[in-house]
């Protein structure tokens, strides 16, 4: 799912770059209560702050494969 895969690289990022919640919510103009619910996967986030989340994310950037839980 592109929520799902969104969700991922935007953590990948934050994780590569050091990134806090509150550095990832400047950087995105979010709250940083906003990014950090994302980064801990709370809450349903809006596509309009995945979009900036993302926005900050080079094109470039390759998220490692997500682990893909037993079910």
């Amino acid at each position: 799912m592109l929520i799902d895969q969104a969700i991922h690289r935007i953590r990948a990022y934050a994780e590569v770059k050091g990134w806090s919640a509150e550095t990832y919510g400047a950087k995105a103009s979010l709250p940083a209560s906003t990014a950090r619910d994302v980064l801990k996967g709370r809450g349903n986030p809006t596509a309009e702050t995945l979009r900036a989340m993302e926005a900050v994310i080079p094109k470039r950037f390759r998220a490692p494969p997500a682990e893909r839980s037993a079910a």
